[in-house]
This record gives C-alpha cells, structure tokens and sequence, in this order.
C-alpha cells in the first residue's frame, strides 16, 4: 500500500513538552526514582519498548545521516561516528525518541486503516534523521523539528533546569 501523505499535524511547544514530561514521569514511576541529570535516554529508548544499535555500515557511511528509526523493527539506529561526541549522540537518541512518541503512533493509527503497510523488508516508512534536517539545517520538514524540540525537553526537563538555577 502507499502512503499518500504523513499526517504530522502542527504540535504546540508546550503539547511537545507535555509529552517530554509524561516520558519522564512514566519511566521515573517504573524504575521507583527521581528523575536526575543526566537523562539516561539508552534506558529510556529500552523502556519504550525499542532496542537500539550503533552503525557505521551501508546509509550510515553518510557523516550527514545521524540515525534512524526503523519502525517495524522497533529499533533506532545512530550513526557510529557520534560516540566521539557524546552531546551529540544523546541529542540524536532523544530525537528519535521524539520520533517513537510523536510520530510512530500516527503510523500505527494509519495501519489499522488500511492506509499504510509496514514490513520488516520495508524501509519506506523508517525515519532516517539528517544533519541537514534539522536545527542545524535548512530542510525543516514538521517531523524533524518536532523530534528536536522534544529531544531538547527530554534532555533538558524545565523542572530540572529550574532547579539548577
């Protein structure tokens, strides 16, 4: 089946935010502590259910693809060259959160419409984040800022920034 658009509505900061939080809350509840900085978000990707995997082989030879999200797979992908830049990498693992929490569930609601097909084999659907997408580039498509301005939330919770100042 073909999908004919990705329905990545507008979000308010503050409805990304209340995401972010809900997150936090949820993965702070199930592990019976506060949440403190820094966010461990390789355990937050494994508390929603997702694996993830470092790669420097096929697309990620490409120092412009940061990583990736394959849906049926429940797996995110981040470029291997960013373990140097630990910032960097958990920036990218937090976008990719961003894409679980705000955009996986549109996909899941399309397919049981019948609008959209998922396959493990598929890599049509998988969101593939690049460096030029985002933030630090000229190609903002909705889906990408988004996921920035939840990885930033994420990362860099109101409550705990309050806190610190």
């Amino acid at each position: 089946m073909e999908i004919k658009e990705k329905p990545y509505p507008y979000l308010k900061n503050s409805t990304i935010e209340k995401e972010s939080t809900k997150l936090l809350e949820s993965f702070s509840k199930v592990k019976g502590q506060e949440m403190i900085a820094p966010i461990p978000i390789f355990d937050i990707i494994e508390h929603l259910g997702y694996d993830y995997d470092f790669r420097k082989d096929g697309l990620y030879e490409d120092k412009n693809i940061l990583g990736g999200l394959r849906i049926a797979q429940k797996k995110v992908e981040i470029n291997e060259n960013l373990t140097d830049h630990e910032g960097r990498m958990h920036f990218t693992a937090a976008h990719e959160t961003g894409h679980i929490v705000l955009h996986v569930p549109l996909y899941m609601e399309q397919m049981a419409a019948g609008q959209l097909e998922i396959s493990n084999n598929d890599s049509t659907n998988d969101i593939l984040c690049r460096k030029d997408a985002g933030f630090e580039g000229n190609k903002k498509e909705p889906e990408e800022w988004q996921a920035d301005k939840f990885a930033a939330y994420l990362l860099m919770p109101s409550t705990l920034v309050k806190k610190a100042f």
